[in-house]
């Protein structure tokens, strides 16, 4: 499902919003006293270092956003689905690991996380964050977007294979029915 990009996307870069934010503190600070301390010109000086800390500042609000929307999101599924989301995209579980853990067979693990990921975008839904919103919130977040764009791939990649698999089935299929149909093939 399309819309589970999003969900994956937004698990997966969870882990690093804290150190985000923390670095974009740094440089707040670093851009502060260096802005304290210029002398020439400072008129232009501070203010050209007052937009960027604003907005720097601003980047900082949206990625504690993100982490606290994510948070609620994950709240808001059922305790099994939020600890199969936790452990294959913020802990970064192999899917045999979480199996083990959580007592599953693998295919289990695959259509619990696929219906896990489908309740977590729900979610977002609710909050009114849907692909657009998304997009629109998260487009000076490059790197948040290459994560999307990552899975969206691998979403397309998937779909086609599947494609293909399909098209070798329905082929092999419509074969067999040719051999059996062949009246050649009666005496044998």
């Amino acid at each position: 499902m399309k819309t589970n990009q999003w969900a994956k996307t937004l698990l997966h870069v969870y882990k690093y919003l804290d150190r985000i934010a923390g670095a974009i503190d740094k440089i707040v600070d670093k851009k502060a006293l260096n802005t304290f301390f210029y002398s020439h010109n400072q008129k232009e000086g501070v203010l050209e270092s007052a937009n960027e800390i604003i907005e720097l500042s601003e980047r900082k609000k949206r990625i504690i956003n993100l982490k606290v929307f994510t948070d609620k999101c994950l709240q808001e599924c059922s305790e099994e689905n939020a600890r199969i989301l936790i452990n294959r995209f913020i802990d970064n579980d192999s899917a045999e690991t979480t199996a083990k853990r959580m007592n599953f067979l693998i295919r289990t693990l695959f259509r619990k996380q696929e219906f896990a990921e489908g309740q977590f975008y729900a979610n977002m839904i609710r909050q009114g964050f849907d692909d657009k919103t998304m997009r629109e919130y998260i487009a000076d977040e490059k790197w948040i977007m290459e994560v999307y764009n990552f899975y969206q791939h691998q979403f397309e990649e998937d779909k086609k294979n599947a494609k293909l698999r399909a098209n070798q089935k329905k082929s092999n299929s419509n074969h067999s029915r040719q051999i059996q149909n062949n009246p050649e093939n009666e005496s044998l």
